[in-house]
């Protein structure tokens, strides 16, 4: 289990940035949710919207399948956040540029395993060890990442998408800390002949005794990004820790 959970703590931890394309638009913003409260394993845990920030993974029905079709199938997807001036769009239908959004999941095979703190610990451990191998663009992970992501928006978007992936490059890790651990991932995408280089930070997060996976995903244009993400990651986080005390 272990091990399985190990190479969970990566898997799809930047593929599922992909969904960040589509038209874009404009829309007035609309106010946050607050906190969602999810039934893992029977502990709860409550994941709160960024600030700016609605969920609408549960909201609109229509707008899911472009987030769920690409998540592994071994992982289930509890939440997805965009910004709140997006909402109008979303809620006409209209499928807008994602520049930042987030996601969360959790392991379908761990909802009911506890999590001891050595447990967290040794999957940290290993993460640091092996963040480079899994980051390997010729290795059977990021192979079933981008057919995973090709399958689903081939569907969601009822065409060939050509999906591809490159040049995935391990940034570090910026939050290590006994129930939370975050690292930084850049990756090119391609999809419909479009191209654009993502960020994406990885969190994992000991709550209630579960091991939940928290996502951040950021268009890069200038280095000033990196310093955005981690800087949303770490704020994110700490709400998310501070909610379940």
């Amino acid at each position: 289990m272990q091990r399985r959970l190990k190479k969970l703590a990566f898997f799809l931890g930047f593929a599922i940035s992909i969904p960040g394309f589509a038209g874009a638009g404009e829309g007035q913003a609309v106010p946050s949710a607050a906190a969602e409260s999810f039934d893992i394993g029977g502990r709860s845990i409550r994941v709160p919207a960024p600030d700016g920030f609605t969920g609408v993974l549960t909201r609109y029905k229509h707008f899911a399948p472009r987030f769920t079709g690409t998540e592994s199938p071994e992982l289930e997807m509890l939440a997805v956040h965009v910004p709140d001036a997006l909402i109008p769009l979303i809620a006409k239908r209209v499928d807008p540029d994602l520049d930042l959004f987030t996601k969360v999941s959790v392991s379908r095979s761990a909802k009911a395993i506890d999590m001891t703190p050595e447990t967290f610990a040794a999957i940290v451990a290993s993460l640091e060890k092996n963040f480079d191998t899994y980051l390997d663009p010729n290795g059977p992970i990021v192979a079933e990442m981008i057919k995973n992501a090709g399958k689903g928006l081939d569907k969601y978007w009822k065409q060939e998408t050509g999906t591809k992936i490159s040049q995935p490059k391990n940034l570090g890790f910026f939050q290590k800390e006994p129930n939370l651990y975050s690292g930084m991932i850049m990756s090119n995408i391609e999809v419909m002949e479009r191209k654009r280089t993502m960020l994406s930070s990885v969190s994992l997060l000991n709550i209630n005794k579960r091991l939940v996976f928290v996502y951040v995903y950021k268009v890069f244009s200038t280095e000033a990004d990196i310093v955005t993400l981690r800087d949303f990651t770490k704020k994110w986080t700490a709400a998310i820790l501070a909610a379940n005390k």
